[in-house]
């Protein structure tokens, strides 16, 4: 049930590293500032590497640029810049191209979601990181299955969901008894009290 996307900051640099050379193949260094939710990678590795960026990237937006922005949770704008006739640059959105460094943006993110799992020791060493880190607060559960609740009439018996909520009451203090109409509540606090 975890979800890890690129750019999540509990997924460890190696692994985004690991992804790049395995599925994108280019290795390169991948560091991640996390006071300033901030990731950056050597851009440079991929300027001149043709069948990558075919797969990964457009001819105005290479794989570098789709997965930085992937990392930092950002969409790419690719813009045509012309000069008007007062000699004024003019930048104006090509939607054709953002569309499809949009299209290779989703691609590469849903490529790291399918890989990501796929190593099982991987799977078990994020699981773990984001269980620790994430995942380490579990809400009190209260179960009344044990309560004899001496002097009640024999002919009344509690549903479970009111011994829970006596139990809750009795173990918890001032509790919220927000049990449908007809659930019995009053029973529930009664016998409490």
């Amino acid at each position: 049930d975890i979800t890890a996307r690129l750019g999540a900051p509990w997924i460890p640099t190696n692994v985004v590293e690991k992804f790049a050379e395995e599925v994108i193949e280019v290795a390169t260094r991948v560091r991640h500032v996390p006071k300033a939710a901030s990731w950056s990678i050597d851009e440079y590795k991929f300027k001149y590497t043709t069948a990558v960026n075919a797969k990964w990237g457009t001819m105005r937006y290479d794989a570098g640029k789709v997965l930085l922005d992937a990392l930092n949770s950002r969409i790419p704008s690719i813009y045509d810049e012309t000069v008007d006739a007062n000699g004024r640059t003019v930048r104006e959105l090509n939607a054709k191209e953002t569309e499809a460094a949009k299209e290779k943006l989703q691609a590469m993110k849903q490529s790291f979601e399918d890989w990501v799992w796929r190593d099982s020791t991987r799977a078990d060493q994020l699981a773990r990181l984001y269980n620790d880190g994430y995942n380490n607060l579990v809400n009190r559960r209260f179960d009344g299955s044990h309560l004899k609740l001496p002097g009640a009439v024999s002919t009344f018996a509690f549903y479970q969901h009111q011994k829970n909520a006596i139990w809750r009451l009795i173990s918890a203090g001032s509790t919220y008894v927000a049990h449908a109409v007809g659930a019995g509540k009053t029973a529930t606090i009664a016998a409490a009290i």
